[in-house]
């Protein structure tokens, strides 16, 4: 998918809606205070080999230029219902990174959305939702589950931040089974930083600090050899006549 690529439909058939409202949707039109869950972001190199985890992978800490980084989404909340639906934006620098696919969550696998704007750097309401029963607790902590998983390319040296953002989105939301949408006050979006370029390559502030060790190895050298060189050409140790 390019820029512009949509996954899913931006609005749900009326039937899906219908059948889904005795799972799900009851009541949400209000938001649930009290209520949490949580998004975190981890930037690979390939995607994980399971989508539920107790621990989110660790990011990459830095990616050559050129290279696939494979943005994952997971998403936890402390309610035993656990979540029937999960939505946010993920937002990055389009200098820096430009999105090519999206891939939906098996488990998150209804009305699934998420709309890619490489011009201002956005994957727009990333969404996905679960059919239930809520007896399956998805999500429910301490497992976590990975909702998406956006494929990028990192085309700029640098610093290259994921941050993940509330949706602001009137259709989607993140909810907990059959009971209603989480109030958007109660989620806590954690982002991802990695860094693009050479890591053989020294930053130029390292330069500077091996150039200073380097004089001062120098300098300490021949104070510790002066009396010798002194002594060598027949005057005194001091260096006096």
């Amino acid at each position: 998918m390019g820029t512009g690529t949509k996954l899913g439909s931006k609005t749900p058939p009326r039937a899906a809606l219908t059948a889904m409202s005795l799972v799900f949707l009851a009541g949400s039109s209000t938001s649930l205070l009290g209520a949490s869950a949580e998004f975190r972001l981890a930037a690979l190199p390939a995607p994980s080999s399971t989508g539920t985890s107790t621990v989110v992978p660790p990011s990459q800490t830095g990616f050559a230029s050129g290279a696939t980084v494979y943005l994952e989404v997971w998403v936890q909340t402390a309610a035993a219902e656990g979540l029937s639906s999960a939505s946010l934006d993920v937002s990055f620098n389009p200098l820096r990174a430009a999105a090519a696919a999206i891939t939906a969550s098996p488990i998150f696998a209804e009305l699934q959305h998420g709309t890619i704007d490489n011009a201002v750097g956005m994957i727009d309401d990333l969404s996905g939702s679960h059919l239930g029963p809520c007896t399956d607790g998805v999500a429910t902590s301490p497992d976590w589950v990975r909702m998406a998983v956006v494929e990028l390319t990192a085309n700029a040296d640098g610093p290259l931040r994921f941050d993940a953002l509330p949706s602001g989105s009137a259709v989607y939301g993140t909810a907990l089974c059959g009971v209603g949408d989480i109030d958007p006050t109660d989620i806590t979006y954690r982002p991802a930083t990695v860094l693009v370029g050479d890591q053989s390559i020294p930053a130029a502030s390292t330069w500077g600090l091996i150039a200073m060790g380097l004089l001062l190895l120098v300098a300490g050298t021949l104070l510790v050899n002066r009396p010798l060189l002194a002594g060598a050409s027949g005057g005194r140790p001091d260096g006096a006549p």
